[in-house]
């Protein structure tokens, strides 16, 4: 073989390799390790962002929101996302995206570092002003715009100077009208608009606008602990740092490093969060079918809290699904009441303030049998106990039916003369069924006897789907080597 021949032989290989490079930065979710995978959470996301038009994307450090946003850039930019028929949804339009962030240090670190490394460099042109990056124009005619939202007012100013694809606006900016603008540029194109935060602060207004219930707009929240970045070791050490914070502070904190949740205002006991505690019932439910658990407070003066909650049968995951205050002064008058909410379901469990004995006396002359809570000098572990299942997802609210107990949630505040308790409890009485029915709430049993036919037919619906995405993975994964066999 000839000097030439074996020169021409090396360049053939080395753009080979350089092109199975590109492919496998097309799969890869950090452009630094071309072997990394989303999680499921993460691709569960991506797969979304067709569906979607504006998602809300929170994580503790190191939970991937940042490079779940960069990739997704990288994608438009280059028109080859996956889950986006970019060609045929936008065809002849270069792409126009816009990278918000709060400082020009912050976007550009995202660029160097989570955007760049997916793109060759010859293939796209910086510029900055005052050596301050602004604007990436790339070959293919697509473009990104870079903004700071340190002046938020003069951000939203300038948002509206375009009609882009994909605006990606990172961290929490106060300024709700610029999250407003942002998605108002993006409806003529039906382009999309991805926020991705940890918030450590509270901004309501900016919350209220992240978590109003849309049918285009959709919440994510990535689990930090599974980033391989995190060992056991590593967790541990998270762990162990969190149980030296008193109670109070350590159960607001727990999400908010793991999940990036919401930080609750001071002093707040519970730290109840939309995306994370939210949930709608599956579409299996039946209520004759799956097991309920009646809760009840009742009280001399007639204002009665009452919960419903259901368990699903394979998950053991509970679900709350009634959560409000029933009138009635005489016992009759109540349990009449309590018997029309539970109608036509199946109620396996009875809980109830075991100080309301009228109530209970007359409940038995009925056949409603109840059984009580151990609260006696177990107030605070009571309080804990609500805690701590939402701080391991242990049970979830159906929003739309729980409303009064999720507002009660929020105004609870820790008392400020009685360590471990709550600040005016007594007016908190769907507060109290939420603890009882944690202290009490039946232990997960598969069933023993033939399952609902939903439940099985749910099963192997999951079961399926996992299968098929196995499939799809392989045949791409055949694809590559194809691909790269033939150029060889």
């Amino acid at each position: 073989m000839s000097a030439q021949e074996q020169t021409d032989v090396l360049k053939t290989l080395a753009l080979a390799k350089k092109k199975q490079h590109r492919q496998e930065l097309l799969l890869a979710f950090n452009p630094n390790d071309v072997s990394s995978r989303p999680t499921p959470d993460q691709d569960r996301a991506f797969r979304e962002m067709a569906t979607f038009n504006v998602q809300d994307v929170r994580g503790g450090n190191q939970s991937g929101k940042s490079q779940y946003g960069a990739k997704n850039v990288s994608w438009f930019c280059g028109r080859n996302h996956p889950y986006i028929d970019i060609e045929k949804k936008w065809p002849n339009q270069p792409m126009l995206v816009l990278v918000l962030a709060r400082t020009s240090t912050h976007y550009e670190e995202h660029w160097e570092k989570r955007i760049s490394p997916y793109f060759e460099p010859s293939s796209y042109k910086v510029s900055k002003v005052g050596g301050v990056l602004k604007t990436i124009r790339f070959k293919n005619g697509s473009k990104i715009i870079f903004f700071s939202y340190e002046n938020p007012y003069e951000a939203a100013e300038r948002v509206q100077s375009f009609t882009g694809h994909l605006i990606w606006i990172d961290e929490i900016c106060g300024y709700r009208p610029l999250y407003e603008e942002s998605e108002r540029r993006l409806q003529v194109n039906d382009g999309r608009l991805l926020i991705t935060y940890t918030a450590k602060k509270p901004v309501p207004e900016v919350r209220k606008y992240i978590e109003a219930r849309s049918p285009y707009k959709q919440s994510y929240a990535f689990d930090a602990y599974d980033n391989p970045v995190y060992s056991a070791e590593a967790k541990k050490k998270i762990e162990a740092s969190l149980n030296q914070m008193p109670p109070e502070e350590r159960e607001k904190w727990y999400n908010t490093v793991r999940f990036g949740a919401w930080m609750e205002e001071e002093g707040s006991v519970y730290n109840y969060d939309a995306v994370l505690h939210g949930k709608d019932l599956p579409d299996n439910y039946d209520r004759l079918a799956w097991r309920h658990h009646e809760i009840i407070d009742p009280a001399a003066s007639g204002k009665c809290g009452f919960l419903l909650a259901t368990e699903h049968p394979l998950t053991g995951m509970w679900y709350l699904i009634k959560a409000k205050y029933l009138a009635g002064e005489a016992p009759s008058d109540l349990l009449a009441k309590v018997e029309e909410e539970t109608k036509n379901y199946r109620v396996t469990h009875r809980t109830c303030d075991p100080n309301a004995a009228w109530f209970i006396k007359e409940a038995a002359l009925r056949k409603r049998h109840y059984g009580g809570v151990l609260k006696d000098g177990r107030k605070t572990e009571l309080i804990k106990g609500v805690s701590t299942a939402l701080r391991e997802n242990k049970v979830k609210l159906v929003e739309d039916l729980c409303e009064f107990l999720i507002d009660e949630m929020g105004t609870a505040k820790w008392s400020a003369k009685d360590t471990g308790k709550i600040a005016n409890s007594t007016k908190f009485h769907l507060l109290d069924c939420f603890q009882y029915f944690i202290d009490t709430r039946p232990k997960f049993a598969l069933p023993t006897a033939a399952p609902n036919i939903l439940v099985l037919l749910d099963l192997a619906n999951q079961k399926r789907k996992r299968a098929e995405a196995s499939r799809i993975k392989k045949k791409k994964n055949n694809k590559l080597r194809y691909a790269f066999r033939v150029r060889r």
